[in-house]
């Protein structure tokens, strides 16, 4: 964010500074660094900027659809946007973005395709394919979710999000050793997150100290260590008790932050034991996941 500021004060004409501005805001919320509504708001400022100065920007554009999904909930006026990012042809990142968000609507076919092209597209970047890994558990298919997320940990060992995908799927797989593993590569890397805490009850949750999850549930939830905790993330641990009442409760939290993980809920396997309940429901239509 500092370079693209430096490049925008050098030439104030130059629209790719912005988006790459916005991206990285949307970064920040994704990755429990911010506030989401505070990242956003900054994010449509940035947006505005670089389509002023270049109306036809694809990078802009996907940046818009994504905030119209995430934060605007209109996943028409998304698909809209993409369609005018991808008009002049494949681009990267627009790619990117859009895999995502139709593997969070359950259309994972499509999800797949524009993956693999922004991959094909941006080999050396990061970004799709962590999307491909999450696509992958989204399907249940953990066996191709670790042989793609182990060939980016041999040349990422420490990115947070490999790291958490590679915790994902270990827990998916009910592999105990690797659960432990990967939890404690998040907690030794990323001491100050909260969500790196939060992995910690799914270590002894399911790997054999069910006793303490209570406890360090209710030291991260008083605010230790500090930092943004994610409502959506806990959500997700409640869920996976099939605790409702509580899922509902944060779940609503997330949703009034406007969290971009808010539409994931439609594929996110810890909430299989709630979702048919009215309230969740209710919410999915709420955020726009009811096609």
């Amino acid at each position: 964010m500092e370079l693209a500021e430096q490049a925008a004060r050098k030439d104030p004409t130059y629209a790719q500074p912005y988006v790459l501005m916005a991206s990285a805001e949307s970064q920040l919320s994704t990755l429990f660094a911010e506030s989401p509504h505070v990242a956003s708001q900054r994010a449509r400022q940035d947006i505005s900027k670089a389509l002023q100065l270049d109306p036809g920007n694809n990078g802009a554009h996907a940046q818009s659809a994504m905030l119209a999904y995430t934060d605007g909930w209109d996943w028409p006026q998304a698909e809209r946007e993409f369609r005018l990012a991808l008009a002049t042809g494949s681009h990267g990142s627009a790619e990117n973005l859009y895999g995502w968000c139709l593997m969070t609507r359950g259309r994972f076919g499509e999800a797949r395709r524009h993956l693999e092209n922004a991959a094909e597209l941006d080999p050396l970047s990061l970004g799709p394919q962590l999307n491909q890994v999450e696509e992958m558990l989204a399907e249940r298919d953990y066996a191709g979710a670790k042989r793609k997320v182990d060939r980016i940990l041999e040349t990422a060992p420490s990115n947070f999000v490999a790291v958490a995908l590679a915790f994902g799927v270990a827990l998916a797989e009910n592999d105990c050793p690797g659960v432990i593993r990967w939890n404690q590569k998040l907690l030794a890397t990323y001491p100050q997150s909260p969500y790196a805490h939060l992995t910690s009850l799914g270590a002894d949750g399911f790997c054999g100290h069910p006793e303490r999850v209570d406890p360090e549930l209710a030291e991260i939830l008083s605010g230790h260590p500090p930092g943004f905790l994610s409502p959506y993330t806990v959500a997700t641990v409640y869920g996976v008790r099939g605790d409702v009442d509580h899922v509902m409760s944060y779940l609503q939290k997330s949703a009034e932050l406007r969290e971009p993980t808010i539409v994931m809920m439609k594929i996110e396997r810890s909430f299989d034991r709630v979702r048919q309940d009215q309230r969740f429901i209710a919410l999915e239509r709420q955020v726009g996941l009811m096609e």
